[in-house]
């Protein structure tokens, strides 16, 4: 048997562990000072950062971008998860005469995605079938994720990135009635999401936060949790509606654009902006016959849904509980009335939210997961709205 494994945690709750280049299994759970991975919406690869102390000098000939730090944790020993991570900063200084203070930041190990520029055209196919082409060279495909978006056309890549590549190919790829959400999950798994769908389709065993825990799915949070909201500055954005101008090249015509997003996930059936405001006017585009008829529609309803879905952040944060929630779920938030005596939920803020960042963090023994929650809105909200 090769050693004693140190695993950092407890089975049946959480468990951790570290190896880098040679240096398998290589930091106590004394030893740790900090370990946070986060995963956030959008085409971003997860982030992290730690902190420990080690007696072990040649740390140093593998503490660097040349090795990935190899994470695997998991509930139980047998069914561990592993990623793996790249470092992007890191310090190492002695404390005392024995030990090293070792600290690093980095992202999720697939540089390249955000660093290699390419050339490319495409067969004529939907915007996420080309992104499902490319990105699957670094990520595993959701199971979830949809299957094509509503167009189709000849897709250029003019020497970029991938992931510049796939930003211009999600947010120009349509949804008749929806808009598309993405995202990296810790695990290395790339999402793609209808909206629309995954709110209204009723979906079964989602989370619920709750302080009174009765279900297998139910998650007791913090009391404390943390309310804010965003709709003045998306609503001058993009939330009054931008009407684009479009000139197609070949036919020497302009047209004008217009979307509007539907609200979705709450009891309600405005959105929090002032209905006074006029409709205001986009930057002029381009289309020729290259592009897909709906290639500017797309942009205008995937940004707009995207920002007005951003408008209400939820934070909360809960103990020793290591569960599959990841960005882009949908969740179930219950806040008790104080009015009733925390007997009855409030119904401003209780209701359905997707997920929208997932931060994992194990610090002194203790296991703590902080999620930030989006929507649209409040519910039963009254005033000048539309």
């Amino acid at each position: 048997m090769k050693g004693v494994i140190k695993i950092i945690g407890c089975e049946g709750q959480y468990l951790f562990k570290f190896s880098i280049g040679d240096k398998d299994d290589f930091i106590k759970s004394d030893d740790l000072d900090y370990f946070t991975l986060i995963e956030e919406a959008g085409n971003i690869l997860p982030t992290w950062e730690i902190s420990f102390r080690t007696t072990d000098s040649d740390i140093q000939k593998v503490w660097h971008e040349g090795n990935d730090l190899k994470v695997s944790y998991g509930v139980f020993l047998e069914k561990l998860i592993d990623v793996k991570l790249l470092i992007t900063k890191k310090s190492i200084n002695r404390i005392g005469d024995e030990k090293l203070q070792v600290t690093a930041v980095g992202i999720y190990s697939e540089i390249c995605y955000i660093t290699t520029p390419h050339v490319f055209i495409s067969d004529k196919k939907s915007g996420v079938e080309v992104a499902k082409d490319i990105v699957t060279k670094y990520f595993t495909w959701d199971k979830d994720n949809l299957a094509k978006s509503n167009e189709s056309q000849y897709w250029i890549q003019p020497k970029t990135t991938d992931k510049k590549f796939v930003d211009e190919l999600l947010i120009h790829s349509y949804l008749t009635n929806s808009f598309i959400g993405t995202g990296i999950t810790s695990e290395g798994s790339f999402i793609v999401k209808d909206i629309r769908n995954a709110i209204t389709s009723n979906p079964k065993g989602l989370y619920k936060f709750t302080l009174n825990v009765q279900k297998e799915n139910d998650i007791l949070y913090l009391g404390d949790h943390y309310l804010e909201s965003n709709t003045g500055f998306i609503n001058c954005w993009v939330g009054y509606g931008k009407e684009k101008p479009v000139y197609n090249l070949e036919n020497d015509t302009y047209a004008k654009y217009l979307e509007q997003t539907e609200v979705l996930g709450i009891l309600s059936d405005k959105f929090e902006r002032n209905s006074s405001v006029e409709k205001r006017s986009a930057t002029i585009g381009m289309e020729n016959e290259n592009t897909h008829p709906t290639y500017w529609k797309a942009s205008l309803k995937n940004i707009q849904g995207l920002s007005l879905f951003s408008s209400e952040l939820l934070t909360l944060s809960y103990f020793n509980v290591l569960n599959s929630l990841k960005i882009f779920d949908v969740v179930m938030f219950k806040e008790s009335d104080p009015k009733a005596r925390k007997e009855q939920a409030s119904k401003y803020e209780s209701g359905l939210y997707i997920t929208g960042l997932v931060s994992r963090s194990v610090s002194n023994n203790q296991f703590c997961t902080t999620v930030k929650l989006f929507r649209e809105g409040h519910n039963a909200v009254i005033g000048n709205l539309r």
